[in-house]
């Protein structure tokens, strides 16, 4: 595997960002999950475990409406600007897996998640020119140039050790002290705040052979916590 560059992503407290409705029907994202069955992702190494809560009913108001996947919109006509999105509360989870960088996650999920015409998969996940993997989750809003705004993201970048990741991350516009933690599980992991228009909590985790980084909008610290929770270095 393409050994990753270090990439500056200031933007880390930012969402994913589908932008501008092309991007919503991204060929290079592997769309693996139905909202039948999960469904390994062919030739990468990720796989995808369900809960006993996957299968959830959905509303009344949209199991009248037939939706599409939101992977599968037509990029020509879609405005996230003209969709009502729902942001419940995720009442589900899956397990995402992905033994090529080596992690996995339990991702939190509702199947309500959406707009009256389209509902998403649990994640959304490609990698890019420079090797770095792109994971989106959580609940979707419209965002820049109408485009699609995922609440969580996670990146997989080359690996450093404590100090090296300590330091890049004082190069950014942080407003609350880098605070440094051992999880139950062993590793290291550094959260800290950025003070840019989104404002969430953000962590980079101290990984074997890459780090990682999670963030999102708004993101409180509490739920930047249960999600390192449930990470795992495989």
């Amino acid at each position: 595997m393409k050994q990753m560059t270090k990439k500056t992503l200031p933007f880390l407290a930012l969402a994913i960002l589908i932008a501008g409705g092309a991007g919503c029907a991204n060929n290079d994202v592997k769309r693996a999950y139905t909202s039948d069955d999960a469904v390994e992702i062919q030739n990468s190494g990720n796989e995808m475990e369900e809960t006993s809560q996957t299968e959830v009913d959905e509303d009344e108001t949209v199991q009248n409406h037939e939706r599409i996947f939101l992977a599968d919109a037509d990029p020509k006509t879609f405005n996230a600007c003209e969709e009502e999105w729902d942001m419940s509360p995720p009442d589900t989870s899956t397990v995402y897996v992905n033994r090529d960088y080596g992690f996995s996650l339990t991702v939190p999920y509702n199947i309500k998640w959406g707009s009256l015409n389209y509902k998403l998969y649990p994640y959304r996940d490609n990698v890019d020119q420079d090797g770095l993997l792109h994971l989106a989750f959580g609940p979707a809003s419209s965002g820049g140039a109408c485009g699609v705004e995922y609440a969580y993201s996670l990146y997989a970048i080359r690996k450093m050790d404590l100090d090296e990741a300590l330091t890049s991350i004082n190069g950014w516009n942080t407003v609350e002290e880098p605070e440094i933690q051992t999880t139950s599980n062993g590793f290291n992991v550094i959260y800290y705040k950025l003070g840019d228009l989104c404002g969430g909590w953000n962590v980079e985790i101290i990984g074997n052979n890459f780090n990682y980084l999670i963030g999102g909008c708004y993101l409180e610290k509490e739920t930047v916590s249960d999600l390192i929770s449930s990470f795992e270095l495989l």
